[in-house]
């Protein structure tokens, strides 16, 4: 897993670059002193997991989360000295939240869990969602590509298409990053479905579905080692 620091202290960046060297299958690929840098590298870069302080100068870690640019796919772990921003933070889907000063054991423990719940969606090829009253084993590999619409998402499928109530981040979180690719604010499509790539179109069958720029060299990059 490739592992990325930002905090403006340079000592708390020394105790969590140490756990990374400690830790088996984490790889440290970056490490910033301030929000800004940051967001200019994941512009152009992925990462598996994000410790990210809050309180740094100009630009906040949740303010940078609040307008963020990095993948949906990358785990986000608060690294504060203040417990006042838990309930914030967690508005925007973090992994977790340690408290400064962090034990090992603490950040081995949210290591752990993040990586058995990228496991377990990595292994399972089928999602239970809800379609009005009714609950359904919906079979990712049939899937060709959800659409958001607001609070709402259209699943397409080979056999039949979907609606339900789900937000776009929240759904995309849920699926394995093997198979799917949010390509667009809009579009999430699987990775099996594309037959081609005409400048910032996919294109299958009669279907065209728009590449955001933004996204695209990470696009590509996905469908290379994906």
């Amino acid at each position: 897993m490739k592992a990325v620091i930002v905090d403006d202290e340079p000592l708390a960046r020394e105790i969590l670059r140490d756990y990374i060297s400690e830790t088996p299958d984490l790889e440290l690929v970056a490490e910033f002193d301030s929000a800004i840098k940051a967001s200019v590298w994941f512009q152009h870069n992925s990462a598996d997991i994000l410790f990210l302080d809050i309180e740094m100068p100009r630009l906040s870690g949740i303010q940078w989360l609040q307008n963020s640019t990095v993948q949906e796919k990358t785990a986000i772990v608060i690294t504060s000295a203040y417990s006042s921003y838990v309930s914030e933070s967690y508005e925007l889907n973090v992994s977790d939240y340690l408290l400064k000063p962090i034990s090992y054991d603490r950040f081995f423990r949210s290591l752990t869990r993040i990586k058995q719940k990228k496991l377990e969606v990595s292994q399972n090829n089928s999602l239970l969602i809800r379609v009005d009253k009714t609950w359904v084993l919906l079979d990712l590999e049939s899937v060709l590509y959800i659409e958001g619409m607001g609070d709402y998402l259209k699943i397409f499928t080979t056999e039949q298409n979907y609606v339900i109530q789900e937000t776009m981040k929240s759904f995309y979180d849920k699926l394995p990053s093997n198979l799917f690719f949010r390509v667009h604010k809009s579009y999430i499509i699987q990775q099996k479905s594309i037959e081609r790539i005409d400048g910032n179109l996919i294109q299958f069958g009669k279907t065209s579905i728009p590449l955001s720029t933004s996204s695209k060299e990470a696009f590509l990059d996905w469908l290379r080692t994906a």
